[in-house]
């Protein structure tokens, strides 16, 4: 019987030093509380205690979890209408589904006056006025009172005909340019051919030299003003064919 007396006092003296032990080992480290994990809250432990989350990471007592800002959301940026529109190389622009209007040919066409040869009805008066130059001029050297004064002027039919080439192509130059040079070009021509002509045409006739002279004038300043009439009859119809062909 004391055997047994004597086991069962040490076995009761070695439990009471392991739990004396662990005791002792709990207070130099700390509890370990297991609680579960909330955003935002703060436990009320004591001081020195960790808590452990369901996660598994631990932190301080009595400092709270953070909760993460959700990000702001972007200002909308207002969006301009656009013009529905495209631009071309020259820098003009045209409205998307409004096609743009084509240049009739047949109006680029009718803006030039018709020509024969090169010359337009309006070329036909300072032509008639080289001519009759060239011809009244042939006539009246022929005539056996009559001397060419203009040494320049060579008096042969071959030397009549190279004048009357130049006067040609005088019109001609002064026909194909724009419209107020080829307006006064053409009507200087005939105001002065056309002078010039009928001085020679009553020098023939027998007419001393002032009356050829007024006369020539007189005729000179009409066959101007019949020139500018006929210019002025083209540029209407001509602006009458560009209304007829305009879309």
């Amino acid at each position: 019987m004391s055997e047994v007396l004597k086991r069962l006092l040490a076995t009761t003296v070695f439990a009471t030093c392991a739990v004396a032990a662990n005791a002792q080992e709990n207070n130099g480290m700390g509890a370990v509380a297991e609680m579960p994990a909330q955003s935002g809250q703060a436990l009320e432990v004591p001081p020195g205690t960790s808590v452990r989350y369901s996660a598994g990471q631990s932190i301080v007592l009595g400092a709270a979890a953070q909760p993460v800002p959700e990000p702001l959301p972007l200002p909308a940026v207002p969006v301009q209408p656009q013009a529905a529109s495209v631009r071309y190389s020259a820098g003009d622009s045209i409205v998307l589904g409004a096609p743009a209007p084509a240049t009739p040919v047949q109006s680029t066409k009718a803006a030039a006056p018709q020509r024969t040869f090169g010359f337009s009805q309006g070329a036909v008066i300072p032509l008639a006025g080289a001519f009759g130059d060239s011809v009244s001029t042939h006539i009246g050297i022929n005539h056996g009172s009559l001397v060419e004064r203009n040494g320049l002027v060579n008096t042969s039919p071959a030397g009549l005909v190279g004048l009357f080439v130049i006067k040609a192509g005088i019109i001609y130059y002064f026909d194909h340019q724009p419209r107020k040079i080829r307006e006064a070009g053409l009507k200087a021509t005939a105001g002065v051919w056309s002078g010039v002509t009928m001085n020679n045409l009553l020098l023939i006739a027998g007419a001393t030299n002032p009356i050829s002279l007024v006369g020539g004038l007189a005729f000179g300043a009409y066959m101007y003003h019949r020139e500018g009439l006929a210019l002025a009859k083209e540029a209407a119809a001509q602006a009458a064919s560009r209304s007829a062909t305009a879309p």
